[in-house]
């Protein structure tokens, strides 16, 4: 080889630079482990010879590893060249991953368009060069398909190498005779044998089985238990399990966040064939395909399907689907309407079916529409929501106005009974899918005689007996006998009421249930403090809500005929039945319920006079009919029915009778015209009728163009005649029209929206009238920037007898920019600012502003690597509470110490756990935040690299750059604003004189990181220095405002004094004062000393004696009347010996010593003292074993101890786990 190096060099060059350093930042593997180095090509000439040969043997031993592709592809592909790819898939609005179809990907050679606009990286989608996987991450836009351009390496080298082809072993009782023909069969044959004789041996299998002990002082034997496991496989011909197995039941809903949801404690197992699906675990239904019995819920239980796909079976043969559950629904399905706030995106809080707000929203099940729209979960789409406290709030995608009409639906649990749901549909199609017929049967219902939080006595059932479809309750109030103390007084005057007077200071025990906004007459303030508003100005009562369990069927059949191509007939006929109340027969008699629907459709087709063609028409015709008994189970009108039909939400249930008629026309291709034409009546008291005229125009090199209008007339006329004065006719006409064109690079959009509603009563007239104008821009500057602009107006007047008065004005101007990866530079900007402004003077105007922005900077070589994140919100903050609940010792987080009158931590041995309740006082604020990260190192950044025959030869540094390349620098920057302060551009501009208000800010931080590092990440010697500076304000908790600053200094030394002796040297100087602004909390002005050393000797591998010493003097400089200033000193000695068992496990055993000495002695030292010891001396002691037992069972075994002086016995704690991986 080093005989060919005069003939090679160049070529193996060109080998090494085209096949190694394309592929540096993704190596390719080949079978087993064989990677590609990232090392830099540069070698000088005298030894340039030896290094391109050995290169190049690399490069053709890899080439040559099979022999068919070297006769093949090593002469044709010996000059390699890179190859252009273009691969095109659809768009979508959700995450799709798709498999590329070539190997060998360059890195970061890509790029995914949508006509001339050019997708990110990392934003809008993820490649897996490796595996040839493209990630979509499902981001709206306006083309139906993706165009991928991509450069890949022209050689098909197998992806997987081996000597010798995998066989099953044979049979022992197959007879010799047999087992020579079967070594006579083909590899390929043999082990297709072998897997048909051994299925589920190929079956993917991946889990953990955990069981373990636990006990400790004051604690009972506790046995822990865990499973998880998935599988996946073929087990017969065509037949697949997925199973996902925990016995974990986990109460933590996942975070609303994100566009897609992690449930850690999801259970399936399922089983699916061509002809067959068997689910047996958690599963989500959903029924689709009719008027009246769309369905879909989250549910646990059991799931069969069998039938035939009419994609799979045979031209005219008859089909058959089936499909059958029962299962407990982990909750009942409601729907929330409302109009948002202006200037606040948030948190809006959900609500139960009677206005509670007492509720667990279950994850993944909301749908929410704005002005009809559907919207994405997640930070960077439309909405976040909080599943544990069902409270949603817009992102800066979605800017929320007083105009905005937020419609949710959503699934939720009150924790009152186990509901179970049963349900089937079967299917059938026959005559070449000319006949379909459907029928669906669903039932939910409540185990009446399991109730869940609460339990029924004889006379609470008596009381449900009697109270047929209306509430129940019974008196909340129950009087205290002394000496035992309630919350509570009564006062009797006009009206009798109770008052909190605090915990043990009253003589009644009052529980209180939400009935609902402006059904009750209590308002929340604090955990069991409950204050009297007045009759139906609150939404408690001093009562015990008897809820009643229910039960809900619906029975659906569906006939679908299609006599000719391209025309069905559609009848369907729901019945209902509804039991608001399974402990009473009284009021059942509007229980039942029908529903009936009749429809033709048309699909398009070309429409010809003559032998001109005009186009192409669809048509659709449909009747449907609802009794005033009939209830729904799930949606089954458009999102916004009522506002379609200009009907009024508090609308008396009634007989609705429904026609409506679409006609579809198509002159030429991307033109679309359609016309509607309807009429809605309920009982005789009440009717609409509505036309609708709606085109759009999208061809190619044209403007896009798509206007509606619409007209609803809607007569209500009383049933009874005395009350003809209450007669009102509305007449409604909506129109909405928007435009863009393309010229060049530029876009100019364009938009009109205006409603006129006229009521006319008796003897007045009302109603609204708007007109919102909008303008805008859109420029593509270049191939990395693009910018748009749009401005909007509307004008808002109040319809009176006198005519229309101005109500209001209000103007929205949206900004955004965008730059991609120029150089080293990267942007996102997108602002909102809107004003509304109002012609009653009394009435202040009102202003929302929305701004987000991201800058990344990596210039000289990503030496410098910049972040910044700048956010502006006007959202609603609650105040909370914090509540400790008593547990188990050892089940909590927190210990009461009754001396300082404080709850600590105590993660060991807590016997108390905090949560957060939510109050419902919602506090406007302006919200500002900033968080910078910037890290800078100066090896990269004075590394000089001269460019000399295209290869890199580094130059000798000077000497003053040898002193700055081992330091590196990191800035952590934080900044979070939330106020009430009025002048809001005082707070965006970030004037922090008006941060951090006592009286204004709600919460507010500010934090500064600074890290300097030399030779960082450096075993052998290394040093860090760290400054902590920080300031905060915080008056989110119910009387308990609380203002910290803290200013901390740490320096760490690493240093290897010998290969077998090493050191760590830590100095902390710490400053925290902490004020609070209630009297019952103590203030800490916390001055602290701390130095600690560590040295571990090594005298071989595997054994590690070490011992950590330090010392610590704090000081409290706050003084009170009882106690004075505290001086605190402790010293400490750690010593630990660990002992690794080769390749089986590890010993690790520590002790502690802590002596602590006061200065006055006998004060109680506070929390943040002495790092959280008490006066006198403390022992702590862990000694754990971990062993591997065998490749896949580890043991592990823990014990750990403490004695403090403030406690009078000894605290044990042992546990035990072993753990199965497989």
């Amino acid at each position: 080889m080093f005989a060919l190096c005069g003939s090679l060099t160049r070529r193996s060059r060109y080998w090494y630079e085209y096949f190694v350093l394309s592929f540096r930042k993704n190596p390719v593997k080949f079978g087993g482990r064989v990677e590609f180095s990232q090392d830099s090509y540069r070698t000088t000439n005298a030894r340039r010879c030896g290094f391109q040969a050995y290169r190049t043997s690399i490069v053709l031993s890899l080439a040559l590893a099979s022999p068919a592709i070297a006769q093949e592809h090593i002469s044709e592909n010996l000059l390699l060249s890179l190859s252009s790819r273009q691969f095109q898939f659809a768009a979508s609005s959700d995450t799709i991953r798709v498999a590329l179809p070539d190997s060998f990907i360059i890195a970061q050679s890509e790029t995914l368009r949508c006509g001339e606009y050019i997708f990110a990286r990392g934003t809008d989608y993820h490649i897996d060069y490796g595996r040839a996987i493209i990630t979509w991450f499902g981001n709206r836009t306006d083309c139906d398909s993706l165009i991928l351009n991509y450069r890949v390496l022209p050689l098909r080298l197998p992806t997987r190498l081996s000597l010798f082809q995998l066989q099953p072993l044979p049979q022992d009782s197959l007879p010799a005779a047999k087992l020579e023909l079967e070594s006579l069969v083909s590899p390929a044959q043999s082990t297709r044998r072998g897997f048909a004789q051994n299925r589920g041996a190929n079956l993917v299998k991946r889990g953990s089985l955990t069981r373990g002990l636990s006990v400790g002082t004051n604690q009972a034997l506790t046995v822990d238990s865990g499973l998880r496991m998935q599988i996946a496989g073929e087990i017969a011909d065509g037949v697949e399990v997925i199973a996902a197995l925990t016995d974990q039941n986990t109460p933590i809903q996942p975070e609303g966040n994100t566009q897609t949801l992690q449930e850690i404690d999801k259970v399936s197992v399922q089983l699916k064939s061509p002809t067959f699906n068997a689910t047996l675990g958690d599963f989500e239904i959903a029924y689709d395909g009719s008027e009246f019995a769309r369905y879909s819920r989250k549910l646990q239980g059991a799931r069969l399907a069998v039938g035939r796909s009419p994609v799979n079976a045979p031209a005219g043969a008859t089909n058959f689907h089936f499909t059958a559950s029962g299962a407990v629904s982990k909750g009942q399905y409601t729907t929330n309407q409302f109009n948002g706030i202006e200037g606040n995106q948030g948190p809006y809080q959900l609500r139960g079916d009677r206005g509670q707000i007492d509720i667990i929203v279950l994850a993944g099940t909301e749908r929410v529409w704005i002005d009809g729209e559907p919207m994405t979960r997640g930070e960077n789409n439309d909405y976040v929501i909080e599943y544990a406290n069902g409270q949603i709030t817009f992102t800066r995608n979605r800017l929320i106005t007083a105009d905005s009409r937020i419609t949710i639906d959503f699934q939720y649990s009150d924790e009152r009974f186990r509901r179970s749901l049963y349900s089937a549909q079967g299917a059938l199609s026959a005559l070449g899918d000319k006949v379909k017929w459907q029928t669906t049967l669903l039932r939910e219902g409540d185990n009446k005689d399991n109730p869940l939080s609460f339990t029924l006595g004889e006379a609470e059932q008596f009381a449900l007996s009697q109270a047929g479809d209306q509430l129940a309750f019974r008196d909340g109030a129950v009087p205290v006998t002394p000496p035992a103390r309630g919350s509570y007084i009564r006062i009797d005057s006009t009206v009798m009421f109770y008052r909190y007077v605090g915990s043990d200071s009253g003589n009644y025990n009052v529980s209180f249930s939400d009935v609902g906004d402006g059904r009750g007459a209590y308002r929340f303030r604090s955990f069991g403090n409950y204050e009297f508003v007045g009759e139906n100005r609150g939404r408690y009562l001093p009562v015990i809500l008897l809820t009643p369990a229910q039960r809900h069927d619906v029975v659906d059949n569906r006939l679908l005929l299609q006599p000719w191509r391209g025309v069905s007939l559609i009848n369907e006929l729901a019945l209902s039945n509804l039991d608001q109340n399974l402990y009473s027969s009284l009021d059942d008699g509007d229980n039942q319920g029908h529903a009936w629907l009749t429809a033709l459709q048309i699909e398009q087709r070309p429409l010809q006079f003559g032998k001109t063609n005009l186009g192409q028409i669809a048509l659709q015709l449909q009747y449907r009919s609802k009794d005033a008994r009939y209830r729904d189970i799930d949606r089954s009108d458009v999102v916004e029915f009522n506002r379609k039909w200009n009907l009024a939400n508090s609308a008396a249930i009634s007989d609705e009778d429904l026609l409506e008629s679409l006609v579809t026309y198509i002159p030429v291709t991307g033109w679309r015209w359609q016309g509607s034409l309807g009429s809605l009546s309920r009982g005789r008291s009440q009717s609409s009728s509505r036309w609708e005229i709606n085109t759009s125009l999208r061809r190619k090199s044209w403007p896009e163009l798509n206007y509606r209008i619409e007209n609803i007339a809607r007569e209500e006329t009383p049933a009874d005649s005395l009350q003809n004065f209450l007669a009102m006719d509305s007449d409604w006409l909506r129109q909405r029209g928007n435009a863009s064109w393309k010229i060049g690079r530029f876009t100019p959009l364009a938009g009109y929206e205006a409603e006129d509603r006229k009521e006319i009563f008796a003897d007045s007239l009302g109603g609204f009238r708007f007109r919102s104008v909008t303008g805008g821009m859109a420029v593509a500057l270049s191939r990395h920037l693009s910018a748009q602009a749009s401005l909007n107006e509307r004008n808002d007047d109040t319809r009176t007898l006198q005519g229309l008065r101005p109500a209001s004005t209000s103007r929205t101007q949206t900004y955004g920019l965008d730059l991609k990866q120029w150089k080293a530079l990267a942007l996102n900007l997108n602002v909102t600012h809107r004003e509304r402004t109002f012609a009653d003077a009394t009435t202040p105007a009102t202003r929302s502003d929305l701004a987000d922005l991201r800058l990344g900077l990596t210039p000289f070589r990503r030496a410098l690597n910049a972040d910044v994140h700048y956010q502006i919100t006007n959202t609603q903050a609650s105040q909370q509470q914090r509540v400790y609940f008593k547990v188990e010792q050892g089940r909590g987080n927190y210990r009461f110490d009754p001396e300082q009158n404080e709850y600590i931590p105590d993660p060991l041995f807590g016997d108390y756990v905090l949560r957060l309740v939510n109050t419902e006082q919602f506090i406007p604020v302006a919200e500002v935040r900033l968080r910078s990260n910037i890290r800078l190192t100066f090896k990269e950044l004075l590394q000089p690299w001269a460019q000399q025959n295209g290869e890199s030869k580094p130059s000798r540094p000077s000497w003053w750059k040898s002193y700055l390349t081992p330091i590196s620098l990191n800035t952590f920057l934080r900044l979070e604003e939330k106020t009430k302060y009025p002048e809001v551009w005082e707070i965006y501009r970030l004037n922090l004189s008006h941060f951090l208000d006592d009286s204004l800010t709600i919460f507010g931080t500010q934090s500064l990181q600074q890290e300097i590092y030399l030779w960082e990440n450096r075993r052998e010697q290394s040093v860090r220095y760290r400054l902590t500076a920080l300031r905060e304000r915080n008056n989110q908790f119910l009387d308990e405002g609380l203002r910290r600053t803290q200013m901390q200094h740490e320096l760490r030394l690493t240093w290897a004094l010998s290969p077998k002796v090493t050191s760590q040297t830590e100095l902390k100087l710490n400053r925290e004062d902490r004020v609070f602004d209630s009297a019952g909390r103590n203030d800490r002005l916390v001055r602290s000393k701390q130095a600690e050393i560590e040295l571990s000797y090594r005298p071989r591998p595997a054994l590690e004696v070490a011992n950590r010493a330090g010392a610590a003097f704090d000081r409290d400089l706050h003084e009170t009347a009882d106690r004075p200033s505290l001086r605190a000193q402790a010293l400490f000695l750690r010593p630990r010996v660990a002992y690794a068992l080769r390749g089986k496990g590890r010993m690790q055993g520590e002790i502690e010593w802590v002596s602590v000495s006061a200065e006055p002695a006998g004060q109680v030292l506070p929390y943040e003292l002495a790092k959280g010891n008490r006066e006198g001396t403390t022992w702590r002691w862990n000694f754990s074993v971990e062993y591997r037992v065998s490749s896949n069972v580890n043991f592990s075994a823990t014990y750990l101890g403490r004695r403090e002086p403030d406690r009078p016995q000894t605290l044990h704690l042992g546990k035990v786990e072993m753990r199965a991986f497989f």
